[in-house]
């Protein structure tokens, strides 16, 4: 059975506040793991990452590295994950300016695959988190047509976020069955009718389907993720879990 986690940019107003505090919290909400959000190389050290998990038992989904990280401090952030051991790191986004064009967005993508390469030399896998802006068309092709050329097998996987990809004006559902291969992680986020954030499960997406979908192809993580709030961003935090632990527990009878 798939694992249940959160991206723990959730509850980024509690992380500013009280890092550690805020992991133990998450814990007790009874999620199996986190994600941990950009920048936390400037917010405490891999070995301290570790221990704080370690002592939470709760495992390490992964980390955000965005492009600029990247490209300014690759090797500390293998490093980081070495020591931290995090065996799975995700790209957020392409920047706007390295994608205005198809020539643009063809050698980001190539760049992208060069950092995952990077990366699968030292036992680490990437996930590119996929946010919607992929399915429009750039020159004469999409640019998730372009990312599917450049990412190599072994390079690059996917992360496909149900909420962006809906956003996107493709069926999240579709996508998991046709890239699921490529994609051992699913994003869980949803939407009110004007796509407006809401907590997992309460929202116009199916969840269910999405979640039946991806076990039945293999998915290793569903991550919970949530941007704007209309309560406290823990008691969301809280509902969401609640609401997916019982679809889970649903398709474990089935």
């Amino acid at each position: 059975m798939a694992k249940l986690g959160i991206q723990l940019y959730t509850v980024r107003d509690y992380l500013e506040k009280d890092y550690a505090g805020t992991v133990r919290a998450i814990k007790k909400t009874g999620y199996d793991g986190v994600e941990i959000p950009g920048g936390v190389m400037e917010k405490m050290d891999a070995l301290q990452l570790r221990n704080l998990l370690n002592e939470q038992n709760l495992a390490l989904a992964g980390i955000v590295f965005d492009h600029n990280d990247l490209i300014n401090h690759l090797e500390q952030a293998v490093l980081y994950c070495k020591e931290s051991h995090c065996t799975t790191v995700l790209y957020p986004y392409i920047p706007g300016d390295l994608r205005r064009s198809e020539i643009e967005f063809r050698q980001t993508a190539e760049q992208i695959d060069d950092f995952g390469k990077t990366f699968a030399s030292n036992g680490i896998r990437m996930l590119y988190h996929i946010h919607g802006y992929e399915f429009k068309t750039v020159g004469n092709v999409t640019g998730m047509d372009i990312l599917l050329e450049y990412f190599k097998p072994g390079n690059v996987g996917l992360e496909i976020d149900v909420y962006w990809v809906e956003y996107g004006g493709v069926s999240a559902v579709k996508l998991v069955e046709q890239y699921a291969r490529m994609s051992p992680y699913i994003h869980l986020k949803d939407y009110s009718g004007d796509f407006a954030d809401t907590e997992v499960g309460c929202g116009s997406i199916d969840i269910q389907k999405i979640i039946h979908t991806g076990l039945s192809h293999g998915t290793e993580w569903f991550i919970v993720e949530q941007e704007k709030f209309d309560k406290d961003s823990m008691e969301s935090a809280r509902i969401s879990f609640d609401n997916v632990r019982k679809l889970l527990k649903a398709e474990e009878r089935q």
